[in-house]
């Protein structure tokens, strides 16, 4: 998993390069901008319920894969995405029923795809707000036990006031933090078209607008969460 964070720092060491001649004081303001920056651009996937992880980011960020077609990466990495998914033990309850979703996928049966992946992504959620994912240990066997879980989850409150190089990590866990609240709310008046759990699992939904890009877009969310067990709830809390 540390290689993963190796894109982010590589985009990251220009700028510590062109500021060797600067107090320290303005080198730590520039990342801070950087890292800004960054968290700028999550805001934007996300209201299109796109959470990237460092890896998406970076490809991005380099010019390789434009906002257009993210799904067609996402789709073309598929298998990899789920192999490395269903091996972390954050989803190892789970592993069975994430197979079975890819297979539905292959299949073209999407709508098939979308409460098995929100159910094993809630169950993670519940989990890691609990402290029980964390780098020392992932303990999933049990029954969260998180009543207003929703409301429990609060991403703003989880903002440094001043993020530092070593906070990259908080920056993309508050990305999933923020998707599930995205996907999570309270179902609309009307009949349900965007990405939200609560209509899609409540029948008040129109199914014929669910597509491959909304099974894509939590597969991509599965991956992305794959961070929370290196930032602790309690970590990002007291960020």
């Amino acid at each position: 998993m540390r290689e993963q964070y190796k894109p982010i720092s590589d985009l990251i060491r220009p700028v510590l390069g062109s500021y060797k001649s600067i107090d320290w004081d303005s080198l730590k303001k520039s990342v801070v901008e950087e890292l800004r920056r960054t968290d700028k651009k999550l805001t934007t996937y996300e209201e299109e319920y796109w959470c990237l992880d460092m890896i998406l980011m970076k490809a991005i960020m380099d010019g390789n894969i434009t906002k257009e077609n993210v799904s067609n990466y996402v789709e073309d990495n598929l298998e990899e995405y789920v192999e490395e998914i269903i091996q972390n033990p954050m989803y190892e309850i789970h592993a069975t029923l994430i197979k079975e979703a890819y297979e539905a996928y292959k299949h073209g049966l999407y709508k098939l795809c979308i409460m098995p992946l929100f159910a094993a992504f809630e169950h993670v959620i519940a989990f890691w707000f609990k402290g029980k994912i964390t780098k020392e240990a992932i303990a999933i066997r049990s029954n969260p036990n998180v009543w207003g879980l929703y409301k429990k989850i609060e991403p703003e409150k989880y903002y440094a006031s001043d993020i530092e190089v070593e906070q990259i990590k908080k920056v993309f866990a508050i990305s999933v933090l923020r998707t599930f609240k995205n996907t999570f709310t309270k179902g609309s008046e009307g009949l349900g078209r965007n990405l939200n759990r609560n209509s899609i699992a409540h029948g008040f939904h129109d199914y014929d607008s669910l597509t491959n890009q909304d099974a894509l877009k939590l597969f991509q969310l599965l991956k992305s969460s794959l961070i929370l067990q290196y930032v602790g709830s309690k970590i990002v809390a007291d960020s």
